[in-house]
């Protein structure tokens, strides 16, 4: 990309695509100063694009606010592209306790499959592994009736 980038502005100093591939590159590589300065350049030929101005905003945004190393969390520390680490046992414990707060959903929903009559279990079972495609038939002593307008 970044070869790609350079080539096409030895070619044509205003392509304003190829400025904006370039700081995207450079941005994502960490090189933050010298992408602040090819969207500075390409800004230069057209101040009115709004992509390099939201590109060039960003760099500016994140090189005023200091840099600090991630915090590292306990053990276990899994690897992960984020730039701030994760704290993997929070996540843990939050989705625990969240579990346990369902958990009184979850044996209401069991409870009313548990009282339910084997055809409504069928119909259960096939809701929730064939989402919008349940078929209902109406109760016994009724019969399914098709009206063409609402009155």
């Amino acid at each position: 990309a970044l070869n790609g980038s350079n080539d096409a502005l030895q070619l044509d100093e205003m392509n304003i695509k190829a400025y904006l591939r370039k700081g995207i590159f450079l941005y994502h590589q960490n090189s933050i100063e010298d992408a602040l300065q090819v969207f500075i350049d390409g800004l230069k030929f057209d101040d009115t694009n709004e992509q390099l101005k939201i590109w060039h905003d960003k760099c500016e945004k994140e090189l005023s606010v200091p840099r600090t190393p991630p915090v590292v969390g306990e053990a276990p520390s899994y690897p992960s592209l984020s730039r701030r680490a994760m704290l993997w046992n929070k996540v843990e414990a939050e989705m625990k306790k969240l579990e346990k707060e369902n958990e009184d959903d979850m044996d209401d929903a069991n409870a009313l499959y548990e009282d339910s009559d084997e055809k409504t279990r069928r119909a259960m079972n096939k809701s929730m592994n064939e989402p919008g495609r349940v078929t209902c038939e109406p109760p016994d002593g009724m019969e399914w009736k098709k009206y063409d307008s609402l009155i």
